[in-house]
């Protein structure tokens, strides 16, 4: 998915006075998926790029911002997400290892036993 110039698509709203859900309806979208679209928290495909180009009467290469371009060197592999940041892990110890040690109570279970 392309990463959309959301202030423009945001400025021609205003410039054509279109509310989100008029324009949402024009574009054949729901009102909630415009508004992230909007603030830029989804990125939206090729087909509704070129539904907002048609309704809001703008170019697909202006919508499609111009750092969409993929950059680095295409031989590299891809990047993975690393792993998150937690706690660090508990490092095990000779003594973590044995199972646990059962306690006697007065002497009852050591003559169990």
């Amino acid at each position: 998915m392309p990463a959309v110039n959301f202030t423009l698509l945001r400025d021609a709203r205003d410039e054509r006075d279109f509310s989100n859900t008029e324009l949402a309806d024009q574009v054949k979208i729901s009102p909630k998926y415009l508004e992230n679209v909007l603030r830029g928290a989804d990125q939206p495909s090729m087909r509704l790029v070129y539904r907002f180009s048609r309704v809001l009467d703008l170019a697909v290469n202006d919508i499609v911002a111009a750092d969409a371009k993929p950059t680095g060197d295409p031989s590299d592999p891809p990047k993975q997400p690393g792993r998150p940041a937690g706690p660090a892990r508990r490092q095990d110890t000779e003594q973590d290892r044995k199972g646990p040690k059962r306690v006697a109570k007065d002497g009852a279970l050591a003559e169990a036993s």
